[in-house]
């Protein structure tokens, strides 16, 4: 179970958070969710919505109707959970909306829990990432955040880049400065398991692990990169499970390197003339790809 104060709207037509409406009702109070769903405070006791019954969590609110939460609700964030509700009117279901408004930690701890209980095809928001939202997010988690290195793994295109950066900002899962939120911590951790951000320059993800200094100090289940494009370089190492989110789309060549003291090499050339050097010392991992 967990707990959550916040101010809420509760059974909200659909149509007044899209409309808008000058009669904003908000309560407040301790709410409580378990696998059964939401409970809310109310005068008779606890009025329960099923977790069955959600259908969608984190619709996007339009201006108007936010600014209105605003207005009326001393609370930074809020949150969106529409579900189906039993018509007054025969046997027919209608969707209706409840609206959280709460701390950031709150509002990122209920979404967290529906993405546990629920999953996250279900997440209004996280149904929009696709795999280079999911790249950049790793990236900016391990301090690579300037723009022109960022370049250099989505195949120097930096309007894409900015264009991602953006859109993650708009997300709410970073914030202005390329740091990730609580929403964006909270996302990396549920797909990837625990990490932490870092702001050392530009290494790649490693499990939280002590970096190694080369290829010749190699671990089972990890890869060592080495990413070159005319003068520039970087280098790192990665678990076999995240190789392929830094790993360009547009490859052109792809050879065998030498086997050296049990270390196998695999050398890829992109469209963009990068060279990507990888060292494993799985030879059967590194001929599947």
């Amino acid at each position: 179970m967990m707990e959550a104060d916040a101010y809420f709207l509760p059974d909200v037509p659909q149509m007044l958070t899209v409309l808008g409406s000058n009669d904003l009702n908000w309560k407040h109070g301790t709410v409580s969710f378990d696998e059964k769903g939401i409970w809310l405070p109310s005068p008779d006791g606890w009025e329960l919505i099923p977790t069955k019954a959600i259908e969608i969590v984190g619709r996007k609110l339009p201006p108007s109707f936010l600014n209105k939460i605003k207005a009326t609700c001393d609370a930074p964030e809020s949150i969106a959970i529409d579900y189906q509700k039993k018509s007054f009117f025969g046997s027919r279901y209608i969707t209706t909306s409840l609206v959280f408004a709460a701390e950031e930690d709150s509002i990122t701890a209920i979404r967290q829990f529906f993405n546990k209980e629920i999953g996250f095809q279900k997440d209004a928001i996280l149904q929009e990432l696709n795999s280079e939202h999911l790249k950049m997010l790793l990236l900016l988690a391990n301090g690579i955040n300037n723009t022109k290195m960022l370049a250099t793994m989505f195949d120097s295109r930096e309007l894409l880049v900015k264009k991602l950066l953006q859109q993650l900002i708009s997300m709410d899962l970073i914030d202005e400065s390329t740091n990730l939120k609580l929403r964006g911590k909270a996302y990396i951790n549920e797909v990837f398991g625990e990490y932490t951000q870092t702001n050392n320059g530009p290494y790649f993800p490693n499990s939280g692990q002590e970096k190694t200094g080369g290829p010749d100090e190699l671990t089972e289940g990890k890869v060592w990169i080495e990413h070159s494009r005319n003068d520039s370089f970087v280098s790192g190492s990665v678990s076999n499970s995240d190789l392929f989110a830094f790993i360009p789309v547009e490859i052109q060549s792809v050879k065998m390197g030498e086997m050296n003291e049990n270390i196998q090499s695999l050398i890829i050339y992109t469209a963009m003339e990068d060279k990507i050097n990888l060292h494993s010392k799985d030879a059967v991992f590194l001929s599947a790809i």
